[in-house]
C-alpha cells in the first residue's frame, strides 16, 4: 500500500511539474571502503555504496498541499550481504497545512515529548491561542525500512502533546503515548546469558511532563519527567541549568536519572538492568576573542558502583581545537588527547582533519595500559551552490587490529524545479 502511495505522489509530481507544482530535492552519492586486519590474522574488506534521494514537492493542486520523502539504496561491491541491494524508506508523507494547523500522512518520525517513534500513520499539529496540541497514531514502521506498511500487530504507536506558548518566559508540556513492539525472536540463547529472549510483545503507557524557563540575560533551567504506566517506574527524570555569569562566563549543571528499557530484539534485553544516575557540570569561558575555553566534570552512579569523566577543550578562532579527556572508576582509568582542524582554503576548499591518541586499561588483570590512535583527514570541495564533493580517509590503531583504514566519498546534488502555471 504504501509502494503505491510512492508510486502515485511521484506520477503526481511529474504531471504536475508543468502546472506550478515546485520541486526541490537533493541527491546523495557515496561510497564507504574498509579494509582491516585483527591481530589474531582475522582480515575484512567492503566496498559498500549508498544512494539517497530526499524529495520535497509543493503546490499540489493547492497552495496547502505538498509531498516528502527520504529513501536510500546500498549495496556491498566486494562482500554482498543476503539482503543486498537493499532500499531503506525514511519518510514519505502528505503534508496539508493551513494557518497554524499542519496534517501528516504516511511514514513519518514523531518526536512529541514521550511519543518517539517511526509511524506509517497520521499526526496533527492544531495551533491554538495559548496552546499547541499534536495528536498522532500508527502502526510503527518496519525496523529494515521496507516500504511495504507497518503492521499494527507487531507494532504501534499513538498519543497527543499539549504545549503552552511561553508565558512569563516558560513553556510547559504535557504529553501522553502507548508503546507496543513485538520483539524479533531469538532462534537460540543468547551467546553471553545462555537465555533466550521472549517473543511477547512489549508495551510502554508513558506520560511526560517537560517545563523550560528562559530568561533574557540568557540564564535557564529545564525539568523533564517520564514515567511508564505499565511497569509504575519514573523511567527518565533530568534537569539541568545554565546561569551567564558575565558575557565571558556561562556556567552549566546537570542531573540525569534514567531506568534502561529495551524494547527490540537486541541481545542486551536478555541481560538484567538497574538505574543509573549522572551529575554534570560545565563551564564555557571565553578568555579573549578567538580563545574559548570548555570544562566538563560528571560523576556516574551505578549499581553499587560509580565512574567519573572529565573533559577539558580549548577552541581557536582559526579552526583549531584542542583537548584532554580521563575517566575513572567503573570503566577502569583511561586518559586521551584530541585534536580537531577546520581550515577554509579559499571560497570553495575546506580541510579538515582530527586525531585521537589513547592510553586505557583494558580489565583488572592486565598489569599495565594499553594503547590506541585514530586519525582522519578530509577534504571538501563546493563547485557552486548546488555540488558539493567530500573525501575522508580514516585509520585506526589498536591492541585488536593491527591496521585499520577507510575511505569515504560522497557527492551532494540539490535541485529545484518551478512547473509552469
Amino acid at each position: 500500500m504504501l509502494r503505491g502511495v510512492l508510486f502515485s505522489a511521484f506520477v503526481a509530481v511529474l504531471a504536475g511539474s508543468a502546472h506550478g507544482v515546485q520541486v526541490n530535492g537533493r541527491l546523495t552519492s557515496s561510497l564507504s571502503t574498509y579494509e582491516g586486519q585483527a591481530t589474531d590474522g582475522t582480515s575484512a574488506t567492503y566496498a559498500r555504496v549508498h544512494q539517497g534521494l530526499s524529495l520535497d514537492a509543493s503546490d499540489l493542486g493547492s497552495s496547502s498541499l505538498s509531498f516528502h520523502t527520504y529513501l536510500r539504496g546500498s549495496t556491498d561491491l566486494a562482500e554482498s550481504a543476503e539482503t543486498d541491494p537493499s532500499l531503506r524508506l525514511f519518510s514519505a508523507y502528505l503534508a496539508w497545512r493551513k494557518v497554524g494547523h499542519r496534517v501528516l500522512l504516511g511514514r513519518q518520525y514523531v518526536q512529541a515529548g514521550v511519543g518517539r517513534g517511526s509511524i506509517d500513520g497520521v499526526r496533527a499539529d492544531l495551533t491554538f491561542k495559548v496552546a499547541k496540541l499534536t495528536l498522532f497514531a500508527g502502526p510503527l514502521a518496519p525496523r529494515d525500512g521496507d516500504a511495504e506498511l507497518g503492521a499494527w500487530s507487531d507494532g504501534n504507536l499513538w498519543g497527543a502533546r499539549i504545549g503552552s506558548k511561553r508565558l512569563w518566559s516558560t513553556d510547559l508540556a504535557l504529553s501522553v503515548a502507548r508503546l507496543e513492539r513485538k520483539p524479533w525472536a531469538y532462534a537460540g540463547p543468547g551467546r553471553y546469558s545462555g537465555t533466550a529472549g521472549s517473543d511477547e510483545s512489549r508495551v510502554q503507557t508513558l506520560a511526560g511532563l517537560d517545563l523550560g524557563r528562559q530568561s533574557r540575560a540568557g540564564h535557564g533551567a529545564y525539568l523533564r519527567l517520564e514515567y511508564d504506566g505499565e511497569a509504575q517506574v519514573l523511567r527518565r527524570a533530568e534537569t539541568s541549568g545554565r546561569w551567564v555569569i558575565s558575557p565571558r562566563t556561562v556556567l552549566e549543571a546537570e542531573w540525569l536519572r534514567r531506568e534502561p528499557t529495551i524494547l527490540t530484539g537486541s541481545v542486551f534485553s536478555v541481560f538484567p538492568s538497574s538505574p543509573y544516575q549522572e551529575f554534570g557540570v560545565r563551564v564555557h569561558l571565553t578568555a579573549r576573542p578567538g580563545l574559548r575555553l570548555h570544562g566538563h566534570l560528571a560523576t556516574v552512579l551505578l549499581d553499587g558502583d560509580s565512574a567519573q569523566r572529565l573533559g577539558l577543550t580549548v577552541d581557536l578562532a582559526e579552526g583549531y581545537s584542542l583537548g584532554y579527556y580521563r575517566t575513572m572508576g567503573y570503566a577502569r582509568l583511561s586518559d586521551g588527547v584530541v585534536g580537531s582542524v577546520w581550515l577554509p582554503l579559499g571560497r570553495q576548499w575546506v580541510l579538515q582533519g582530527h586525531a585521537d591518541l589513547t592510553a586505557y586499561e583494558r580489565d583488572e588483570t592486565s598489569g599495565g595500559r594499553d594503547e590506541a590512535a585514530a586519525a582522519g583527514l578530509g577534504l571538501n570541495y563546493r563547485p557552486s551552490r548546488a555540488l558539493g564533493l567530500e573525501a575522508d580517509l580514516q585509520a585506526v590503531r589498536n591492541p585488536q587490529y593491527a591496521f585499520d583504514t577507510r575511505l569515504f566519498l560522497r557527492a551532494t546534488w540539490s535541485f529545484f524545479k518551478r512547473g509552469d502555471r
